[in-house]
């Protein structure tokens, strides 16, 4: 309760400081309303927004036709984000009307130290394929001069570098809410929002946020750890190789896609970077007819092995994800910090990497 205070104080000290800029900028963002309880949530993509749409599609009913739904955690991804809403109003922040109720009704958003944001989306929608038919392929005709016929077909090997250039050299311009700077998402020098949370400090402020409107006992079994490791693990892994019809023939290969989901679960501190991928038992298995259940099961079997070995994760997920920003020049870097000024300062986030 206190470090919601505090972020509230010190934001508005920010908001003081940039008040000018701050009260012409127009909110690229857009707000899912809950009619009961009354809540109205500023969407703030690779911050825990998957969660909390979950979270909002069952507290209104808004799930699959005879799908058994017992918490939200139980709705699937592709749902949550892709299948319309029945139950909940979608409105994008600019429209007066929706800014006028905010002021009188309970609203929250979420932020997140803005070099997690980007290394999240790069591994989640880049090194997995989600986004290689659309975004990849546009950053690799914009930051690739020499690429080949098969980059501009597949777009399946941007790197973080070509990324977070791809970023620097678009903006002004409004970018892809994945990694448009989260002060443009939801503004919060013109929306007075009841509380902000932080991906952070998400399991404290998710539970503060549902007291808050009178749920706090709705979501008891998706906030034990394990729990949610492995339901991330079984929704990514199942999205991923879901993904296959929507890629161009030629550009997804099933093992590749199994090998790039071991490492983003390394990447995410799931899976201990000491514990080589398991290609000959993929191999001699049955994984080509049922790929999602025989991955998994690798999968699981090494999650049980670090348990039991007492493999220590430790700072694996943020010395991997400093790897890869060490990588980056200098000259890159300071253009990526400039870029997203406003969420270091708003948020409370040191620019400096370590």
């Amino acid at each position: 309760m206190n470090n919601l205070k505090q972020r509230r104080v010190m934001l508005r000290s920010v908001c003081a400081r940039y008040s000018r800029f701050m009260s012409r900028l127009r909110p690229t963002g857009v707000v899912w309303s809950l009619k009961l309880p009354v809540a109205h949530y500023c969407i703030t993509p690779k911050a825990g927004c998957t969660t909390w749409k979950q979270i909002f599609r069952f507290l209104s009913g808004d799930v699959r036709i005879r799908s058994t739904v017992d918490t939200p955690s139980d709705i699937d991804r592709m749902f949550v984000h892709y299948y319309p809403l029945k139950n909940i109003n979608a409105t994008k922040l600019i429209d007066p009307v929706i800014q006028a109720r905010m002021k009188h009704e309970f609203s929250f958003m979420i932020s997140r130290n803005p070099y997690t944001r980007l290394w999240s989306a790069y591994i989640d929608k880049f090194l997995l394929p989600d986004f290689w038919r659309t975004d990849a392929l546009n950053m690799i005709r914009a930051v690739r001069p020499n690429a080949s016929e098969y980059d501009l077909k597949c777009a399946n090997n941007l790197s973080f570098q070509e990324f977070l250039k791809f970023i620097v050299i678009q903006y002004p311009v409004n970018l892809n809410e994945h990694w448009q700077p989260i002060f443009k998402l939801c503004n919060p020098c013109r929306i007075d929002y009841d509380v902000i949370g932080t991906q952070e400090t998400f399991l404290e402020d998710t539970k503060y946020i549902l007291k808050r409107i009178g749920l706090a006992n709705i979501t008891t079994k998706m906030f034990a750890k394990e729990n949610r490791i492995k339901e991330e693990v079984e929704m990514l892994t199942k999205y991923n190789f879901n993904l296959e019809t929507r890629i161009r023939e030629g550009c997804f290969d099933k093992l590749d896609v199994a090998h790039r989901l071991w490492k983003a679960f390394q990447f995410n501190g799931y899976v201990h970077r000491s514990i080589a991928f398991p290609w000959k038992r993929l191999e001699m298995s049955n994984f080509t007819s049922a790929p999602v259940e025989t991955f998994l099961k690798q999968v699981i079997l090494a999650m049980n092995f670090q348990r039991d070995s007492d493999l220590v994760m430790g700072s694996q997920k943020k010395d991997m994800m400093l790897e890869a920003y060490q990588q980056t020049s200098s000259e890159l870097l300071s253009r990526v910090q400039a870029v997203y000024n406003l969420d270091f300062k708003l948020f409370g986030y040191d620019v400096k990497l370590i």
